[in-house]
């Protein structure tokens, strides 16, 4: 009786090779997978830009309304014992950041005079600058004398008409005479109103130094 040879099947190593990659790639996944989640809570990440911003400014207003018009053209109007209407106001909106609001009283030269920092008067009309203003001091103007009054706001803070004639009134003397008022024909008064950023500065003459000469 013969013996029958079996012979082993022959070995197909790149079958081999194909299968264990893929299950080092399914196993590299699981694994990705498992761990992606614990990665998560421990890395975080986050974006952001930076540039520069302007700090808001608000806006500055004066109004005049009333009675006096500045040159006196209208003399008609001035009565021995009987004021003149002369409401003067600021109005600023405010900043972000601290402030300093200067009002400038200009008046030619050898009429209105000051009395205390505050009180003008002229030929027999007198008048004050409204309390909240403080006196910077005085200079020479174009030809005339300009003082110069201040008011410090913080951030945020505004003004809503706030009054720089006391009462809104120029008071007229009842002894003014006919010659008084004749003489008046130069009483010209006129405000301005400016506001600049209170950082950086020392005091407040050096923030008005630096408004000046803008």
């Amino acid at each position: 009786m013969k013996k029958q040879n079996k012979e082993k099947p022959s070995v197909n190593l790149g079958a081999i090779l194909i299968r264990v990659a893929a299950g080092l790639f399914i196993l590299t996944m699981i694994s990705i997978y498992l761990l992606s989640g614990l990665f998560a809570r421990y890395v975080s990440s986050g974006h952001g830009s930076d540039s520069a911003r302007v700090a808001t400014f608000g806006a500055l207003t004066l109004t005049e309304t009333g009675d006096f018009d500045g040159t006196l053209d209208k003399k008609g109007m001035i009565i021995p014992g009987v004021s003149l209407t002369k409401n003067a106001t600021v109005t600023f909106t405010g900043s972000e950041m601290a402030t300093v609001v200067f009002v400038e009283v200009i008046v030619p030269k050898d009429t209105w005079e000051r009395a205390d920092n505050s009180v003008f008067s002229y030929g027999g009309l007198s008048w004050s600058v409204a309390s909240g203003w403080d006196y910077l001091g005085s200079d020479n103007y174009d030809g005339n004398i300009r003082h110069i009054y201040f008011k410090i706001l913080e951030p945020n803070e505004e003004l809503n008409s706030e009054p720089i004639v006391t009462d809104g009134k120029i008071f007229v003397s009842e002894e003014i005479t006919k010659a008084n008022i004749g003489s008046l024909a130069n009483a010209d008064l006129t405000f301005r109103a400016s506001v600049i950023q209170a950082g950086g500065f020392k005091t407040v003459q050096e923030a008005w130094t630096a408004m000046a000469a803008k």
